[in-house]
């Protein structure tokens, strides 16, 4: 406390509470406003205990959108905590340790968008001390631990994945925990304190497999430290993590023994993309600055502040590896694992996964140490010009977090939501019908769709998924106007040589057909 009053000035004190409070408001605010994307939208069936095949044995029925949702994507009340577990088998690469907290929490606050939602946003909050808190353990200044903070609450990122029904704020908080816990056995050097790292690692793989290469990175970091010698901090590690992937051992299991899920359900990395490099660098600013539209083909003057934030990250990274010791700089750069291993060959084979920022929290998390290392150094210089010129570097950057947030808290949808805002058209034009029916299909993951899009529907429009169109009889119904929404190849195919009925495009490009005998 004593370190807190004489490193950090009134200002800033001020200042912190200030962006602190905005920042818990931002989380909290408009929590339902956004769209229900594909990957919250299997959040919720994970929740509900339900299952693909217990959906696809729906073939053919027809449920109103309320009556769909209770019966597949509402946790209800007898469920169990075995239901959640079966249903998260089916996709064994998303590890469970977030649909099982969530469970708990619909119990107590309900099913809705705005509840299920708001877990997200409650540990992103207690994600801000434990930031201080590691701050405190790598350079010993609460003066950076002050300005990480600050960084870290106003941050668009930070704030965008707050709002998401998806474990990512889960893998920010149990990030942090397990590197406070490394960096404090490292320093203690006691058993107590690598046991307490071996529980937060294991909470971090239970929360993302990613989690694998953030240890890698630690044991890393201890080779290097240790001079390559096999000595007792080096067991000591070893001993630790072993025991951590130990007890996350049946879930590995459960990985290779479903291969095919993992395959099926992940394939869509693969996918190439355009201007890889450039989008990775818009999608990398959205830690400090995010103007919505980041994936665009042509320059845009707001490119010009990206560019400068990329120069500054550049920058931070050069900086702490010039003027701080090992300990301090070799951390933040391990931190980058997750980027070293995944996204630089994605991004050299131009692959979609290069520019899935969120699977490189880790990396941010050391890019936002970097930065809040760089200003507090050179705000407290000797010369008055490099402090206020760096003074004013750090307003901009909180003030360009809270333009970012404040655009996107009166958003229907964002970058993070894909697909979300042809939903939303589709959903007006079958909203707009008398006596609406919905027609979705199965297979190539078109249920996704679905699901996301039935939490935009009207109450009453009818819904039926089918296989294929041997079912097309069925219908059969008081029905105004007949819709098909993003069909699998199988039954557009089939639809379109069916006799009985002819398909009308409504707009190929958002994938709807009306259906007309």
């Amino acid at each position: 406390m004593i370190l807190f009053k004489r490193q950090i000035s009134k200002w800033l004190r001020v200042l912190l509470i200030f962006v602190l409070v905005l920042g818990i408001l931002f989380r909290f605010t408009s929590l339902e406003s956004k769209a229900y994307w594909d990957d919250e939208a299997v959040t919720s069936l994970r929740l509900a205990g339900s299952s693909w095949k217990e959906l696809r044995a729906s073939d053919g029925q027809k449920n109103s959108s309320e009556e769909f949702q209770y019966q597949y994507l509402h946790n209800k009340p007898q469920t169990s905590l075995i239901d959640v577990f079966k249903s998260s088998l089916e996709d064994p690469q998303v590890t469970p340790l977030y649909y099982f907290m969530g469970y708990f929490w619909v119990k107590l606050f309900g099913n809705s968008i705005e509840a299920i939602r708001s877990l997200s946003a409650v540990i992103s909050v207690l994600s801000l001390p434990c930031m201080f808190w590691l701050c405190l353990e790598l350079f010993g200044s609460s003066l950076t631990a002050a300005i990480a903070v600050i960084l870290m609450a106003i941050s668009p990122f930070e704030i965008l994945y707050a709002q998401e029904a998806r474990m990512y704020s889960l893998w920010t908080l149990t990030t942090l925990l397990s590197s406070i816990a490394f960096l404090r056995a490292m320093r203690l050097k006691t058993q107590r304190s690598w046991n307490v790292y071996s529980v937060t690692l294991l909470l971090s793989l239970y929360t993302h497999l990613l989690s694998v290469l953030v240890a890698v990175g630690q044991g890393i970091y201890v080779v290097i430290t240790e001079k390559f010698k096999l000595n007792r901090e080096f067991f000591s590690y070893l001993k630790a993590s072993l025991i951590g992937f130990l007890f996350f051992c049946p879930w590995l299991l459960v990985i290779i023994k479903y291969p095919n899920r993992v395959i099926s359900t992940t394939n869509w990395t693969n996918r190439p993309t355009d201007l890889p490099i450039l989008n990775w660098i818009r999608r990398l600013n959205t830690i400090f600055f995010d103007p919505g539209n980041i994936q665009r083909d042509t320059f845009h003057w707001m490119d010009l502040i990206q560019l400068g934030i990329i120069v500054l990250v550049a920058y931070s990274l050069y900086f702490i590896v010039r003027h701080q010791p090992q300990k301090i700089w070799l951390f933040v750069l391990v931190l980058g694992t997750s980027t070293v291993f995944i996204t630089l060959p994605s991004l050299i084979s131009g692959k979609v996964l290069s520019i899935i920022i969120r699977y490189q929290i880790p990396s941010l998390i050391g890019i936002q140490l970097a930065v809040a290392n760089l200003i507090a150094t050179q705000i407290l210089s000797v010369s008055l010009m490099k402090r206020k010129i760096w003074q004013a570097i750090f307003v901009f950057l909180i003030l360009l977090g809270i333009g970012s947030n404040a655009l996107s808290s009166q958003a229907q949808t964002w970058w993070t939501k894909p697909n979300s805002d042809e939903y939303i058209q589709v959903a007006s034009f079958i909203n707009k019908a008398e006596r609406p029916l919905l027609i979705g299909s199965y297979g190539e993951g078109k249920e996704n769709s679905i699901l996301a899009l039935s939490y935009l529907l009207d109450s009453d429009v009818q819904i039926q998924l089918l296989r294929n169109s041997n079912k097309i009889s069925t219908i059969s119904g008081n029905f105004s106007e007949v819709f098909v929404f993003n069909p699998a190849e199988k039954l557009l195919k089939g639809l379109e040589q069916q006799q009985r009925y002819k398909m009308n495009s409504i707009n190929e490009d958002l994938k709807l057909w009306t259906l007309t005998e």
